[in-house]
């Protein structure tokens, strides 16, 4: 969907000059997240918090609760049987996995405005989420920590559909429009740059803004290396499973991720059963 290798022209140029320096000058519109999620980001981050406290914070706002809900009781999630209560559900999520919840049921399509690139932006929302739940099920299978790696999932490309927005409206405004490979393409190059804006102005965890910055190259990612690996190769589980003539089973067995997150040949053929799980999760969580 998205093409970084396009060469630019003085009319690309020219529009990646303003947006360099709306960056330059921090004139990024970052979407603003329900008080209740900002909240719950705050008491993930806080050791004291206890599920009695976090389900009264989530009270205060029942769509965001019942999204948590049906998260909890998806199929991925749902060992155990049913669960009737928001106390259970933070018990069985985990503090950050809430946070990644919350956050999932705020950034949709709706929160950025593109107008001719709908398609392309709830494509982008799709590919988060699932990489979201991709990375929750590699981390399990890894034996890794699997509470932090569902957000880091979930905002890995928040800088696609911001870039996306701010792209088409400076075109637009300029009077100079650019092609439909041209935009997306621009996209490609300055969406890290806005998705680390965001999660810094969400003043999101550490991990989450360091698997944002080392996203394309999880070497240099230091402490967050292994997260960053993890996320990188639920990105291309994500792409197989909702594309899957982009990524073939051959390139999933043969990732340059997989040594770093001791991923083998048999736990890969063991997740790639698990696709139509994860869709079913996703279709819960979207409905």
């Amino acid at each position: 969907m998205f093409d970084a290798a396009i060469e630019l022209n003085e009319k690309t140029k020219a529009i990646a000059a303003l947006i360099d320096d709306f960056l330059l000058h921090g004139h990024v519109e970052v979407p603003v997240l329900p008080t209740v999620v900002s909240k719950i980001i705050t008491a993930s981050k806080n050791s004291a918090t206890d599920a009695r406290r976090l389900a009264a914070v989530l009270q205060s706002d029942q769509a965001v609760a019942a999204h948590i809900m049906k998260i909890a009781n998806s199929p991925i999630y749902s060992y155990g049987g049913p669960l009737v209560s928001l106390q259970q559900a933070i018990a069985r999520l985990g503090l950050t996995m809430i946070s990644g919840a919350a956050v999932s049921f705020s950034v949709n399509a709706k929160m950025f405005e593109a107008p001719g690139y709908e398609a392309e932006i709830a494509e982008i929302g799709q590919h988060s989420l699932a990489t979201a739940l991709w990375s929750k099920e590699i981390a399990r299978v890894c034996r890794k920590n699997v509470e932090a790696v569902f957000l880091c999932g979930l905002l890995h490309s928040i800088g696609r559909p911001s870039s996306l927005e701010k792209i088409v409206q400076v075109s637009g405004e300029s009077g100079d429009g650019v092609s439909r490979e041209e935009c997306l393409g621009l996209v490609e190059q300055f969406q890290q740059k806005f998705g680390l804006h965001i999660v810094d102005e969400w003043k999101m965890p550490t991990l989450v803004c360091n698997v944002v910055k080392h996203f394309c190259d999880f070497e240099k990612a230091g402490d967050a290396k292994e997260t960053t690996a993890i996320v990188i190769t639920a990105s291309k589980f994500a792409t197989a499973m909702l594309t899957p003539d982009l990524v073939s089973k051959d390139e999933l067995m043969n990732l340059e991720t997989l040594e770093t997150i001791n991923l083998y040949p048999d736990q890969i053929e063991s997740l790639i059963e698990n696709f139509e799980e994860i869709k079913i999760s996703m279709e819960m969580i979207c409905s």
